[in-house]
């Protein structure tokens, strides 16, 4: 038996709250059912840890995955990240600053690249770069500055550009699959899609942002009308990654 693909997901919850097993239920079960090794995790929470703490956690994940998984006979030359909301946000981040040394402090060396990453309805321009978030900017702002962020904008500049996604597009970005209820109430749909199109336009590799038609947000975390494309979706699209990489 060969070993198994690995996907690690990591939950949403605003950055301040949930645990792994809290969310994207169906999707751990499904993709385990058909030969992965799904790795739920925990990782720091606001206010009590600030950006980039969060970031960390997951690269350490990353890293702890690439240096044991063979042993629970998974494949740590296949490691792709899921999560949705802040867990979405975090994929991204994690995605495209896999080798910033502010994002591994204590494990600058390792290897923490991922092959393949599916953000599901998450925040990936937090200043707003590219103007099309709709509205809730300034609550949005506001929130990550009292609970997240460790400072303002004003103050922390750095910080909040070091935590968007958007500032870390790059042309070796993994593969992405980007998906998004349309009627999201809580990340804005064109936002998303904006930096979608963004990352698309310098990216080597396959980016996709699929919009699901009926879906609000947290539209996975239970079996409901978009789950079963849902969850083809991303299956089909981890699997494609791998056939390609295995390509001559």
């Amino acid at each position: 038996m060969s070993p198994m693909p690995v996907l690690i997901n990591v939950h949403g919850g605003g950055w301040v709250i949930g645990r792994k097993g809290f969310q994207a239920r169906p999707l751990i079960h499904y993709m385990a059912s058909n030969g992965w090794l799904v790795v739920d995790i925990n990782y720091s929470l606001g206010p009590w840890k600030r950006m980039p703490a969060m970031v960390q956690d997951v690269l350490r994940s990353v890293a702890w995955v690439k240096a044991n998984i063979s042993g629970y006979h998974g494949d740590p030359d296949f490691v792709a990240l899921t999560g949705g909301s802040a867990g979405g946000h975090l994929v991204a981040l994690a995605g495209l600053g896999f080798d910033l040394r502010a994002f591994k402090p204590g494990f600058e060396d390792a290897d923490c690249s991922v092959d393949a990453c599916v953000p599901v309805y998450g925040l990936y321009d937090l200043l707003d770069e590219n103007g099309a978030m709709k509205g809730g900017k300034t609550e949005l702002r506001d929130f990550l500055t009292r609970l997240v962020m460790p400072g303002s904008v004003t103050t922390h500049k750095y910080a909040w550009d070091l935590a968007s996604p958007i500032t870390h597009i790059r042309q070796d970005a993994p593969p992405m699959l980007f998906l998004h209820g349309r009627h999201d109430a809580l990340a804005d749909f064109d936002s998303a899609q904006a930096f979608a199109d963004s990352l698309d336009r310098v990216s080597r590799n396959t980016v996709i942002f699929a919009a699901i038609p009926a879906g609000q947000h947290g539209y996975d975390c239970a079996h409901a009308g978009p789950t079963p494309e849902h969850l083809g979706a991303v299956r089909r699209f981890l699997d494609s990654v791998r056939v390609e990489r295995e390509a001559p």
